[in-house]
């Protein structure tokens, strides 16, 4: 599991003069990704800045497609999800999401020719 290492803590001021080089700066966007967790994706990947924001989308639904089969075991998920019970909209469009990431992302696969007659081919 991943811990980010932050606490509720307010850090202690550097000493004026005093410089602290970052071993790794972060825009905010590498933040937002290396602080992605099994259990806070699902708001992150169905809420509104991802809805607002195409790129956090995409790395979003990134990290969701490739972690998918134990993100959906948690139990975040699924209280993301009774939660939005009360919010129609939000509900439907999260709903929408993912039935669209589960065809383009997870289950890509070639479709079968419904007019013919099936002939155990697929196009």
């Amino acid at each position: 599991m991943f811990n980010s290492g932050f606490s509720e803590a307010v850090p202690k001021p550097i000493p004026e003069g005093h410089t602290t080089p970052l071993l790794y700066p972060l825009s905010a966007q590498h933040f937002l990704l290396a602080t992605c967790t099994h259990q806070n994706i699902a708001s992150r990947v169905f809420g509104s800045f991802a809805a607002t924001y195409a790129d956090m989308s995409k790395a979003y639904e990134a990290y969701f497609v490739k972690n998918c089969y134990d993100i959906i075991q948690t139990k975040e998920f699924e209280e993301y999800f009774k939660s939005l019970e009360d919010e129609p909209e939000d509900y439907f469009r999260t709903s929408r999401k993912l039935r669209d990431m589960i065809r383009e992302r997870l289950c890509p696969t070639p479709r079968l020719n419904t007019d013919a007659p099936f002939s155990g081919v697929i196009r």
